[in-house]
């Protein structure tokens, strides 16, 4: 695998490897270490190497697979550029931390919680798939040829799908819930008032979800779906936007592994089944249709959760 003879582009593929595991094997050093002032440091030498390694592999891949047939993905694997857009988004909010703009419990610490992730995945996508000719923005978009109307039809019906898979999926949350033995994490932050709740709407129905199907299914279901056809790239794309999610899990100061491992299970059981749903409207209905079916899950479990703490009041 480390053989260099015969590859094209060795040098990017021997930086990807070195600044890559560099990268890796400081950030978990950083989780090792406990606190202290050279931390940040720590922090943005894990990132900014992670982020040179993967884009430096993702690189030497779109060299290597260039004599792919037509028909497959010529681009890097999407596993590489999402970790490329973790290490930007993190670079960004270390960056960011001196301006103490990281409280989600204010407008402008929200909406900077959701537009960081998203300019990151555009960029990732920029830079590591469109302007390397992998794929181009119509071809994840998948925008059929069809009148303003048509595509409005497919933004409606996949809203319709994403409301209705709200309370099946908040029944199954229930019942794992109590099988686990522990609470939900909530998917989506409290509903308030004023600017912090109208930066709510806006991050939670709108710019989530939009860097969220550019990435997971604009681009990654499509990668996977030339070389490995649509049942493979639901089932891939599925698994992976979920297991991201996980990373919303918050441990309780007086949890054990166990409990935490219940949580993140029950993330990812909770999860799964939407992640299922984008995939099967955008196989049928494209990015339109998916970022219905996203906006409405979204909203509609805002809408719950603020009739829920109504009516709790």
């Amino acid at each position: 695998m480390f053989a260099l003879e015969g590859r094209p582009a060795a040098g990017l593929y021997v930086v990807g490897w070195l600044a890559g595991g560099f990268g890796v094997a400081l950030l978990v050093l950083l989780l090792l270490a406990g606190s202290g002032p050279g931390r940040p440091l720590l922090a943005a030498a894990g990132l900014g190497c992670l982020l040179l390694g993967t884009a430096s592999a993702a690189g030497y891949q779109v060299i290597a697979r260039g004599a792919r047939p037509a028909a497959a993905y010529h681009g890097p694997a999407p596993l590489l550029v999402l970790f490329f857009a973790f290490a930007l988004a993190n670079l960004v909010g270390l960056a960011l931390l001196p301006f103490d703009l990281q409280d989600l419990q204010t407008a402008p610490g929200f909406l900077l919680g959701v537009l960081v992730p998203f300019a990151s995945y555009v960029v990732a996508l920029t830079l590591l798939v469109v302007r390397t000719g992998a794929l181009s923005w119509a071809a994840m978009a998948r925008l059929r040829a069809r009148p303003l109307a048509g595509r409005l039809a497919d933004f409606a019906l996949g809203a319709v799908a994403g409301v209705a898979i709200i309370v099946p999926v908040a029944v199954g949350a229930a019942v794992l819930a109590a099988v686990l033995q522990v609470q939900p994490e909530s998917q989506l932050p409290e509903l308030g008032g004023g600017l912090l709740g109208l930066s709510i709407v806006l991050g939670a129905v709108v710019i989530a979800p939009l860097g969220e199907e550019l990435f997971f299914r604009a681009f990654a279901y499509t990668a996977w779906r030339a070389d490995l056809g649509p049942v493979s790239a639901l089932r891939r794309s599925a698994v992976l936007f979920a297991l991201v999610h996980i990373l919303n899990v918050q441990a309780a100061p007086d949890d054990d592994l166990g409990r935490i491992g219940a949580r993140v299970l029950l993330q990812f059981l909770v999860i799964l089944p939407a992640a299922i749903l984008l995939g099967l409207v955008y196989e049928r209905r494209g990015l339109v249709g998916s970022l219905g079916t996203h906006m409405a899950y979204n909203g509609g479990l805002l809408a719950l959760a603020a009739l829920a703490t109504g009516a709790a009041s």
